[in-house]
C-alpha cells in the first residue's frame, strides 16, 4: 500500500496465464448522490470491476441496509407527493450466493482482501485529511472539550454550546461522512462474505471447521494466560508461524470479525472524540427510525447517508484508537442526552412530554454502536440511566403489500 506494485513484480501475476488488464471505465451511475465513489471506477482487471460493481450496488448514499435481512434495499421515503414508501431489494443473500457460484471460494477470499486493502487506503486518506484540515480547528475543539468537562455534569447553556460548535466545524462534516460511510460499507460487505465462507465451511468441511474453531479458542486461552502470567506462559516468538498461519486459515473459513481488526496505527488524534460528537449531532437529525428495517434510515432521499453503515464505520474508526476514545465519545453522547432531557422536563408540571425524535435517534444509534463495536452496556449506563432506554417508544412496523 505504500509503494505501487507493477504487474511483472506481483506474485499473483503469471507468465503462462497472465491476468488481463482492461481499459478504465466508469461503473455505476454518474449522479451527484454517488459522486463520492467516482475514484473507485478506475479498475483495470476483473476482480476490481467485481468489487466496484458490488460497491455501486450497496452505495450507502442510495440504499438502506436492513440488518435482520442482511440485505440492501432501494427505499424511497414517503412524501407529500408520494404517500407510501417504495422498497425493493438490490443486494442480499441470494446475490452473494450467485457470486459464490460464479467466482468460487477463492474468488470470495480475494474479494475480501481487496475490500480490506480498500479500507486501509480509506483510513490512510482519513488520517491525512485529519492532519491537514482538522488541525487548524484544534483550538476550537480544545475549547469545546473544556466546556464539556466534566462529562458527568450538565454544562451551562448546553444547547447553545452544541449549536455554536457545530456551526463552526460544519465545513469538516462532508469529508468525514464520506470516509466513515466508505469504511462502514466495506465492513458490511466483508461481514457478508465472512458469513458466506463460514456457512460453506460448516457444510462442506465440517471437521475442518470444528477443529479450527476449537484450536482458535485454545490459542486465545493461552494468550490470555500469557497476559495474566507472562513468565509462566511465554508468547510465541517472532519466527513462530503459529499465529500467522492460524489467522490465514481463520480468514479463509470466515471465522474472523472484520469489525474488530486493526487496519492502521497512528499517533493519537487530539480532539477526535469531540469532533465525532459534533459529527453525530450534525447527521443524526437527518435520520429516522424505521420499524420495517429495524434501523435508522434517511428522512429524505436528498440525504446521502444510511444509519447502519454509519454505525459500523464509526465503530471501526474507534477500534483503531485507544479504548479511551470510545469511552469519551459515549460519555459525550450521554451528556448530550441528559442535557436535552433536563431542558425538556424543566418546565413540566404534570403531563410527561414525548421524547424528541433527535434524542430517540441518538439512543438508537448508541444501541447500534454498542452492538457493532462490542461496547459493554454497563459503560453506557454510567452516563445514561437504563430506564431511559426502557422508555423508548417507536411506531409499529407497517406491512408491505
Amino acid at each position: 500500500l505504500k509503494r505501487k506494485t507493477l504487474d511483472n513484480a506481483s506474485r499473483y501475476q503469471s507468465k503462462s496465464i497472465p491476468i488481463p488488464r482492461f481499459p478504465s471505465i466508469q461503473v455505476g451511475p454518474s449522479s451527484s448522490s454517488s459522486s463520492h465513489q467516482l475514484e473507485e471506477t478506475e479498475t483495470v482487471n476483473f476482480m476490481g470491476r467485481v468489487m466496484c460493481s458490488l460497491l455501486n450496488l450497496t452505495d450507502a448514499a442510495r440504499t438502506v441496509y436492513a440488518p435482520e435481512c442482511s440485505a440492501w434495499f432501494l427505499h424511497s421515503p414517503s412524501s407529500k407527493d408520494q404517500k407510501t414508501s417504495v422498497t425493493s431489494e438490490v443486494c442480499g443473500i441470494r446475490t452473494f450466493g450467485l457470486l459464490e457460484k460464479s467466482i468460487g471460494v477463492i474468488g470470495l477470499r480475494g474479494l475480501d482482501r481487496l475490500l480490506a486493502f480498500r479500507t486501509v487506503h480509506t483510513f490512510n486518506s482519513f488520517l491525512k485529511m485529519y492532519s491537514e484540515e482538522v488541525n487548524p480547528f484544534r483550538a476550537l475543539l480544545d475549547q469545546a472539550r473544556e466546556a464539556l468537562y466534566p462529562e458527568h455534569k450538565i454544562p451551562t447553556n448546553a444547547l447553545k454550546l452544541y449549536a455554536n460548535a457545530m456551526k463552526k466545524v460544519e465545513v469538516l462534516m462532508p469529508p468525514i461522512l464520506k470516509f466513515i460511510l466508505k469504511i462502514g460499507q466495506g465492513q458490511l460487505l466483508r461481514r457478508q462474505i465472512a458469513n458466506l465462507l463460514r456457512f460453506g465451511c460448516q457444510l462442506d468441511a465440517h471437521l475442518l471447521y470444528q477443529a479450527l474453531d476449537t484450536f482458535n479458542r485454545g490459542v486465545l486461552n493461552d494468550i490470555k494466560k500469557h497476559y495474566a502470567q507472562p513468565e509462566q506462559h511465554p508468547y510465541p516468538g517472532k519466527d513462530n508461524p503459529l499465529l500467522r498461519e492460524t489467522t490465514v486459515l481463520l480468514e479463509a473459513c470466515g471465522l474472523d470479525d472484520p469489525s474488530h481488526k486493526i487496519y492502521v496505527t497512528s499517533q493519537p488524534l487530539e480532539g477526535l472524540p469531540v469532533l465525532l460528537l459534533l459529527f453525530l449531532l450534525t447527521y443524526l437529525p437527518k435520520l429516522d427510525y424505521d420499524a420495517n428495517f429495524g434501523a435508522l434510515v434517511r428522512k429524505s432521499s436528498k440525504y446521502p447517508l444510511d444509519g447502519i453503515p454509519l454505525a459500523v464505520g464509526l465503530a471501526c474508526v474507534l477500534k483503531q484508537f485507544h479504548p479511551a476514545y470510545t469511552k469519551k465519545l459515549v460519555s459525550y453522547l450521554g451528556q448530550f442526552v441528559r442535557s436535552n432531557l433536563q431542558q425538556i422536563f424543566i418546565d413540566v408540571d404534570n403531563k410527561i412530554p414525548d421524547m424528541p425524535r433527535e434524542l430517540l435517534n441518538v439512543l438508537v444509534f448508541m444501541d447500534q454502536l454498542c452492538h457493532y463495536s462490542s461496547i459493554p452496556r454497563a459503560l453506557v449506563h454510567k452516563y445514561i440511566p437504563p430506564y431511559i432506554f426502557d422508555a423508548l417508544k417507536f411506531p409499529p412496523a407497517v406491512a408491505k403489500k
